[in-house]
């Protein structure tokens, strides 16, 4: 709704002073983002992103760092969304804006685990957190143990990730919130399979399977199940998941799903079809 209010104002904004006009750049790029839009050109953005740059005092300077973060990521340029998050980061006073600093540190841990460069994904994920803690956060509080238990895990260390989901679930319980608890549960699945505990994933999914995944968390559900029934031969379920992953738009995704579609030819004895995984749309 807002993206279309600010769309309906983009003929006065021909003549409006250069502060309107940027902006209302600005908040268009943001009102995209906010509504899951991915960002295929830095074009809305770059004019505002040259007029803020200078102004070290503006307020609204880091925030057009952190958008330009957003957009470049979107585009798969990775190096610059880092160098635009951390500039984010730095015009940030320190101690103002904890929830913005706790969401950057996000956006840069996730890219970071995209690549797997999983030290500094950890780095990150820590930092969000200890914000988190100090903002006494309780919904960010257990979305960073969660967060922090999985980049532990991907380091090949599930004793200290099952101290970090312990203490998310125990935040999460007092908490109280139902989509908080699902999207927990969904990281105890992962744990489970990666741990090889398959009858503990199996049960959360019989028993409490999520059902309140909002539309940014579709990918992370689709591999953490996709894995899950990969690990436990379950193939319909396998390629069912494999197949949303394929459909959507982020590559690491696609390739997971391709790498489901391998598995499957390969345990099935069709090494030319796994092989082939890769023409699979």
């Amino acid at each position: 709704s807002a993206a279309r209010v600010l769309l309906e104002l983009k003929p006065l904004m021909v003549d409006a002073p250069e502060d309107v006009a940027m902006r209302w750049r600005l908040l268009m790029v943001k009102a995209a983002d906010k509504a899951y839009i991915t960002h295929t050109s830095d074009s809305m953005l770059r004019p505002a992103l040259d007029y803020y740059t200078p102004r070290t005092s503006d307020t609204l300077r880091p925030e057009a760092f952190y958008y330009a973060g957003r957009v470049y990521s979107d585009m798969g340029d990775y190096p610059r969304a880092l160098d635009y998050f951390g500039r984010a980061l730095v015009a940030m006073p320190p101690g103002h804006n904890l929830p913005r600093q706790a969401i950057i540190h996000n956006q840069m841990r996730w890219i970071y685990g995209s690549q797997f460069l999983y030290a500094k994904e950890l780095e990150h994920a820590r930092a969000s957190l200890d914000i988190a803690l100090r903002a006494n956060d309780t919904a960010r509080i257990i979305r960073g143990w969660s967060i922090v238990g999985g980049a532990l895990l991907a380091q090949h260390k599930p004793d200290s990730a099952a101290v970090c989901y312990r203490n998310a679930w125990h935040f999460a319980e007092a908490f109280g919130d139902p989509h908080l608890c699902d999207r927990l549960r969904l990281q105890l699945i992962n744990f489970f399979y990666e741990t090889g505990r398959y009858a503990s994933a199996d049960s959360i999914l019989r028993h409490h399977f999520p059902t309140h995944i909002y539309h940014n968390e579709k990918y992370t559900r689709n591999s953490i199940l996709a894995g899950y029934y990969l690990n436990t031969k379950q193939w319909d379920s396998c390629l069912h998941y494999a197949n949303l992953e394929i459909s959507g738009v982020n590559p690491y995704e696609k390739m997971f799903g391709l790498i489901c579609y391998s598995e499957y030819y390969i345990a099935h004895g069709q090494p030319r079809e796994a092989l082939m995984g890769g023409s699979i749309n």
